[in-house]
């Protein structure tokens, strides 16, 4: 977050697995859990296409 200058507001963290969980929640991050639907997250993804909807992507953006 330093090197960028980056609020933790601004960040997303995805992971799958409880310490991800645990770093965003520390981190004061978005965390976005990857093929875990148990974990506590803003959202829940099941393929890196889904991450890129969620986050609004365009996979033809340049």
């Amino acid at each position: 977050m330093g090197t960028f200058a980056l609020l933790p507001r601004q960040i997303v963290f995805i992971g799958d697995s409880i310490y991800d969980q645990k770093a965003a929640e520390s981190a004061g991050t978005w965390f976005i859990a990857f093929k875990q639907p148990g974990l506590q997250a803003h959202a829940h993804a099941v393929s890196m296409d889904e991450v890129g909807e969620l986050l609004k992507l365009s996979k033809y953006n340049s």
